[in-house]
């Protein structure tokens, strides 16, 4: 039983552990969200096989010993959707040093945290292009 309720505390805290903001490169640009299962994840520009548009570039953060990689991806594509992205490209995650880590918690500011960057991109509507 306490296992269980150990489980079920830990299901609801680990989503929170990834902060992300968001800057959208048009600020006028408003976009209906799409479900975040929806935004497709590449690796690099040149996976992605339709023409697109650059919407917003997505940062995350998050504790090292919280968070793995699948949460901050997980984290940035939902943040992603929320602006009405079709999908995000990988810009960059970073993995605290090995000196954060030691020093985490004993200077103020020495945070370990995971870092981590997307362009959330939408597809420009033409032939071939998915549909929205």
């Amino acid at each position: 039983m306490k296992r269980m309720m150990m489980v079920t505390v830990m299901a609801v805290l680990l989503p929170g552990c990834v902060t992300t903001n968001a800057l959208m490169l048009d600020p006028r640009a408003h976009y209906p969200p799409v479900a975040p299962e929806d935004v497709v994840v590449y690796l690099t520009e040149q996976d992605v096989p339709y023409e697109y548009e650059a919407i917003a570039l997505v940062h995350a953060k998050g504790d090292h010993e919280w968070t793995d990689e699948r949460d901050m991806i997980e984290a940035m594509r939902e943040r992603a959707a929320e602006l009405g992205a079709d999908a995000i490209v990988l810009s960059w995650l970073e993995e605290p040093s090995g000196i954060e880590k030691a020093l985490e918690g004993t200077l103020r500011g020495a945070d370990a945290d995971r870092r981590g960057r997307v362009v959330a991109i939408r597809w420009v509507q033409t032939r071939g292009s998915p549909q929205r």
